[in-house]
This record gives C-alpha cells, structure tokens and sequence, in this order.
C-alpha cells in the first residue's frame, strides 16, 4: 500500500522504456542475487519471468538442447540440472525465507530443468507458455498470475510428517528442501502446495490395530501471526489383503506412482520411468490375485492359472498405467522438446490427485453434437439478464 503509486508507474512505463530495445542478452543471475540482497532481511515471494536462456554474469547457461539424444537412453541428462549456481542459490534463498515463482516464455530452449530449480527448492511453482503470443496464452497467462499474486499463503514454513512407531517416511514429493531428516523447509506454502510420500515399514508386523499419520505445518500469515495447522488420520491395519486390495483409492495411488516415475525419469531415463510404471502394475495386480486364490481356494490344475476376477477397486489400473506411460512426460520418441519435457515432469511432480486423474486420463467431450455458439464469449449483460 505504502508505494503502490510507485509500483503502478513503473509497471505503466515498462513498455515505453524497453520498446527500442535491441538488446538479446539476458542477466538473469545478478538480476536475482539483487533482488535477493533486497528483500533478504524480509522474505516473502519472488517471481522471475524468463523468455531466453540466461547468457550474461553469474548463472549464465549454455545451448545444450541435442535433438539426437530425444527418445535415446541419455535424454534423461537434459532433464538434470547442469549449473549448479542455481541450486546453490535456491538453498540460499530457502534459508532466507524467499520462494521463486518462474514465468517462462520462450519459444526457443531456455534450459527449464535448471531454471526450475529454483521453484523446486523454494518451495514455488513453474509456469510455462512456450512460444508466448496474447491471443493464445494472454488470458491463461493472467489468471495464472493473478492467482499467484492473491492465493492464500503461508510464510516461513515448516513442515514435518510422523507415523506410528514401526514405520517411517521414506521419501517426499513436491518442491520443498529438506531441513533434517524429516523436516520440509517452505519459504512459501499456498493453498496450492502438494507434497506426497511413501511410508516404509520398519517392523515386520505392526502391533497395533491402526497407525496414525500426522502432518504439521508451522508458518506465518500475511497479517504476522505464527500458526500451526495440524492434520492427523488414524488409518486401520488388516492381515487380509484382499480387504486391503478392497479398500484402495485408485486415483491416488496412480498419483503416487506418476511422482514415483516421475523422479525414475529425471534420474534413469524414460525406459526406466515406464518400466517402473509397469512393474509396479503388475506387481500390484499379481498380488490382489494371489491372495484371492489363497483366501478364497480357487480351484487350480497343475501348470494351470486360475482365472480370478480383478477387484473392483483395481479394475482401472491397468487403463491408468497405459496412459500414464503415453503422457507428455513420459512417452518416448522424439517429438516431445525438452523443455516441454521437463515442465511436465514438474508438473507431475507437483499435482493434486483430481488434477492427475484428468492429466493421466483426459476427460472427453463429444463435438459433433454442440451447440452452434458452443466455445464462443458470452455476452455479460446477457449473463446477467
């Protein structure tokens, strides 16, 4: 409020400053570490918006977009971070309480994987409009930023996930740093932040007859005030597995294998994201089967396999793992630019479960039997009428 005249005219004058500007050289390195240095005793939110490969100063990155390596065993070292100043500086600006927001714009390769680093150790979100032009990304491109700018946020956060004794959390997802063994470092946490996790068991049998997760958040509100919000499910333990196999939710775990295959990808390669995407399908269904021939004495010959009906809970696994394997992040070939790649993989790595459900499986709308003004802007005076 105190300087919203001088923001308002500097944003009014952008334009006409840099309209005769010839220059194509891009400083994003000193521009961060300045704006860094000015908000570093406060915190809070920054946003960098990006439209070519950062090529002077500190941070500056090289072409390394090969076209031959798509689709190779080796596109998965494009997807890697290659200057490690940026991840140096993310951990900085962690500590710092500073969460990065990347806007990117290019049409031409801008090395996301390593300017999205920044986001993922703040704790911040990357969008990316490639090839940005008004009429096709302008209003995408508005609300995405309006939201940014106004959604509830949490500053200086702190998160932490316990479990019963004899399990433990094994590995996290989302865009976070870890402070401790446990401890989720969040300069920004918005009703937008997702993070999920794996819980691995450290004691062959539990002896309890439930567990209890809890997650607790620690953070500050933009009024100043300290508040921890705490969520907590006791979840029910079984020795059967097909009551088990009964009760799974198929949308989240299909999420949680796409951030598995996700994290495969970057690390090992496309192959290896989709094989671990099938492995864990069949895995899965194998043994819903085999403990229903057990449980139930399905009749079998020798060297003959009993025909067990996949339960209800799992029957769209097979569908959703297909499909996964088929999306913008982790299909082969060579059509699929690098940059694109990486945006997707972030993407996944950072979705809700009702996001993922319609990303891995699209909705369909039927065409053919729309309405003549179906798609066109609506008249608000007749809206309202």
């Amino acid at each position: 409020h105190e300087s919203r005249k001088v923001i308002d005219a500097l944003l009014d004058s952008l334009p006409a400053m840099f309209a005769g500007n010839q220059a194509v050289n891009s400083c994003t390195g000193p521009a961060l570490t300045a704006a860094k240095r000015m908000c570093q005793h406060l915190g809070g939110k920054l946003l960098l918006f990006q439209c070519s490969l950062p090529t002077m100063g500190e941070g500056t990155l090289k072409a390394r977009d090969n076209p031959r390596l798509l689709g190779t065993d080796k596109e998965h070292t494009l997807l890697q971070a290659e200057e490690s100043w940026y991840k140096t500086n993310a951990v900085d600006l962690s500590s710092k309480q500073i969460c990065v927001d990347c806007f990117l714009f290019s049409a031409h390769y801008t090395d996301l994987a390593t300017i999205a680093q920044l986001a993922k150790i703040t704790g911040g979100a990357t969008y990316y409009y490639p090839g940005f032009t008004q009429a096709l990304f302008g209003a995408k491109y508005e609300a995405e930023l309006e939201h940014c700018l106004t959604r509830s946020t949490g500053f200086e956060s702190v998160m932490r996930v316990r479990a019963t004794r004899g399990l433990r959390v094994s590995n996290f997802y989302g865009n976070y740093f870890v402070r401790g063994s446990d401890l989720l470092a969040l300069p920004n946490c918005t009703s937008d932040s997702v993070f999920g996790f794996d819980l691995a068991y450290e004691d062959a049998m539990l002896p309890s007859t439930a567990v209890t997760v809890q997650a607790a958040l620690l953070y500050t509100t933009s009024d100043g005030e300290r508040r921890i919000r705490v969520h907590t499910m006791l979840i029910p333990v079984t020795k059967s597995v097909p009551d088990f196999m009964d009760s799974v939710d198929i949308d989240c775990c299909v999420n949680l294998i796409a951030k598995q295959a996700a994290e495969v990808a970057v690390k090992s390669g496309m192959d290896q994201a989709r094989q671990r995407t099938h492995q864990l399908t069949v895995d899965i269904l194998r043994a819903s089967k085999q403990s229903q021939q057990r449980g139930q004495g399905f009749p079998q010959q020798p060297g003959q396999q009993a025909d067990v009906p996949t339960p209800a809970s799992l029957q769209l696994l097979p569908l959703y793992s297909m499909s996964l394997q088929k999306s913008l992040a982790l299909r082969g070939g060579t059509d699929v630019r690098i940059d694109e790649r990486a945006f997707y993989l972030q993407l996944l790595s950072n979705m809700t479960v009702d996001e993922s459900r319609v990303f891995i499986y699209p909705r369909m709308f039927s065409i053919h039997d729309m309405p003549m003004d179906a798609g066109i802007p609506s008249d608000e005076t007749e809206d309202e009428t």
